[in-house]
């Protein structure tokens, strides 16, 4: 599974938001000092992030992947973070589940700024 977009955000060291969320799946978001991306898996969210200094202050490309129990996150293109959970999980697109994109499918959380060329690979 692979998730990727571009974003561009003038708030991204101050924002707590929610970038892209499928349930409780697997979730981009930001918190005060990270972006990070968790899967969740056997009652735990597994997070692999890094530090929201590395953005720059124009659009930036951020990729997810899970695979074979391993966990990644890159920001254009330079490997950033890693997970092995130790076991593989198998995340499941469901069609009547929802993916949403830029805030929580409850309306709140959202993510302050521009986001662009999102993509989902469930392989």
């Amino acid at each position: 599974m692979s998730i990727s977009g571009w974003f561009y955000s003038t708030a991204w060291h101050t924002q707590n938001d929610n970038i892209l969320f499928y349930t409780n799946a697997i979730k981009l978001y930001t918190n005060v000092t990270h972006i990070l991306l968790s899967v969740y898996a056997n009652g735990v969210n597994n997070i692999v992030s890094f530090p929201k200094t590395l953005l720059s202050s124009g659009w930036s490309n951020i990729v997810g992947t899970y695979s074979n129990g391993i966990l990644k996150i890159y920001l254009n293109g330079v490997l950033r973070g890693v997970l092995d959970l130790g076991f593989d999980y198998e995340i499941v697109y469901q069609a009547t589940e929802p993916f949403v994109f830029g805030n929580l499918y409850s309306g709140s959380k959202y993510f302050t700024g521009r986001i662009d060329e999102i993509r989902y690979w469930g392989r």
